[in-house]
């Protein structure tokens, strides 16, 4: 890498760059650095200069990229080096192995969740969080309330107005919520089935739990429809 001639500017501050690189090549044609010799025609003239300047930098990326690949193969070495000598007998695994891995896992959870869950113990678990939520109402705002007469169909009156009430208004779109959160977590509770893997699998777990709950959709009619039942029911 050596000198080189370059001209910058004319006497009018005004010209153009075109204007400017073609004074310098008419310069350089008659110039008698040159005709003597005293630079080499490919050390004069900006374009010459860039194309310098160009090459030593991509000289410099070249041996860059190969020294970070030199410590990079170094590392890698290392690395399976440890892992034979921490881990015999265990093969590697990429990012890839291991997401097909974990989706076969939750795959298998869910299966055993189908096989162990009967339908009468879903009804079972619903009975219970719903009870859970309306326990306070019925004792306290239905029964209390109505207990207030010593009359026997005085109280029965008060409490089936209460509860034709709640019905009317509140009950259906509680039980959708309760059943909606009951049925989703009882889902969400198979991802952790198997967690014989320790942490390897809890970031994919908590992203398809997201994925889950994001998807989770209900039928936009229920509530009408469980307040019929429950208006024939009561």
């Amino acid at each position: 890498r050596d000198y080189f001639a370059v001209v910058t500017g004319t006497s009018n501050p005004d010209d153009s760059v075109s204007r400017i690189r073609r004074a310098e090549k008419e310069y350089f044609d008659h110039s008698d650095f040159f005709r003597q010799g005293v630079f080499a025609a490919q050390s004069m003239g900006t374009d010459n200069l860039a194309r310098a300047v160009s090459e030593l930098f991509w000289d410099r990326v070249k041996d860059t990229v190969q020294l970070e690949q030199r410590e990079i193969t170094l590392r890698l070495k290392k690395s399976e080096n440890a892992w034979k000598n921490l881990f015999p007998g265990q093969p590697r695994m990429s990012r890839d192995d291991l997401f097909s891995m974990g989706r076969h896992a939750i795959l298998q959870n869910v299966s055993q969740f189908d096989a162990t869950m009967t339908p009468a113990e879903l009804e079972a678990v619903l009975t219970e969080q719903i009870w859970e939520r309306v326990r306070p109402y019925v004792i306290d705002d239905v029964y209390l309330s109505s207990a207030d007469t010593d009359d026997a169909a005085m109280f029965q009156t008060n409490a089936e107005n209460l509860l034709d009430a709640w019905v009317a208004q509140d009950l259906p779109a509680l039980s959708v919520e309760v059943s909606k959160r009951t049925l989703l977590e009882e889902f969400l509770r198979v991802l952790d089935i198997d967690d014989s893997k320790g942490e390897v699998f809890d970031g994919l777990k908590a992203e398809v739990r997201q994925q889950c709950a994001n998807a989770f959709k209900w039928d936009s009619r229920s509530v009408s429809k469980l307040k019929s039942v429950q208006e024939l029911t009561l």
